[in-house]
């Protein structure tokens, strides 16, 4: 009766293991850190702040199960990060080299930060928290964009060393004569990861290394 108790027990933890654990279906995190990068987050209105909301062009080559979302930021101010506890989540059908919605309507999210070394100096992950998420197969403009502490003006989120699809575009809320979409960093894409369940795409500008991670 104990040997089956512990076998059972053995079956438990593989089996809480394998819910923890999540795929990378789209991997963009690689980054050049002396590269040209963008503003995203909401910390503030000109001339002490600003305020832009950006997104990456991504394609669920079939039905996903997102679980966490990751974008990467330069580090020069660690009051930017330790501010950060919820962001908006965007996630919308693309249909244009540009997206249509309004950014400040997305949903909010819980966001953690953790500030680890990077290629050139430290970095500050922010992931999501909690994200449970289901997208049926096709295009998106998919990003986070933490609130951060104002008048601050924000940390630079790093561009991508690949670029798939349109480059990432970003919403400027004090944009002149009105809030617009605009390419400020043509070319180029916002670094970001997700992970969760579901067919990975086969093109190697999205997929990185293919790895199984457990969250954090």
């Amino acid at each position: 009766m104990k040997r089956l108790s512990l076998a059972l027990a053995a079956v438990l933890v593989f089996a809480m293991a394998a819910s923890a654990s999540a795929q990378v279906l789209w991997d963009q995190s690689e980054f050049d850190a002396f590269g040209p990068g963008f503003f995203n987050s909401e910390s503030g209105s000109p001339p002490f702040g600003s305020t832009q909301h950006t997104v990456s062009d991504v394609n669920a080559p079939g039905a996903w199960h997102m679980t966490r979302i990751t974008i990467y930021f330069s580090a020069l101010d660690p009051a930017f990060a330790d501010g950060i506890f919820q962001g908006y989540l965007h996630v919308w059908p693309k249909v244009g080299p540009m997206p249509g919605e309004d950014p400040t309507a997305s949903p909010l999210i819980d966001l953690a930060t953790n500030v680890v070394p990077g290629p050139n100096g430290e970095i500050i992950e922010v992931s999501t928290v909690g994200l449970d998420m289901n997208i049926a197969a096709g295009d998106y403009w998919i990003g986070i964009t933490p609130i951060a502490p104002a008048p601050f003006g924000p940390e630079i989120h790093q561009g991508a060393t690949s670029v798939y699809g349109d480059a990432s575009p970003s919403f400027d809320a004090f944009g002149f004569p009105a809030p617009m979409w605009v390419n400020f960093t043509p070319g180029v894409d916002a670094a970001i990861l997700i992970e969760g369940s579901g067919p990975v795409s086969n093109d190697s500008r999205s997929v990185g290394s293919i790895k199984a991670q457990f969250d954090n």
